[in-house]
């Protein structure tokens, strides 16, 4: 999530036009995986 917001990943796509935009954090580690999400 902060790659997200410090890419400004959003924003472009919020300058695109996109009224809602869901963001999405995966990590894995071995057998192991976290999502995290985010509006």
């Amino acid at each position: 999530m902060k790659q997200i917001e410090e890419n400004g990943y959003a924003v472009v796509l919020n300058g695109e036009g996109m009224q809602i935009v869901h963001k999405y954090g995966i990590a894995c580690y071995k057998k192991t995986c976290k999502v995290v999400y985010g509006r």
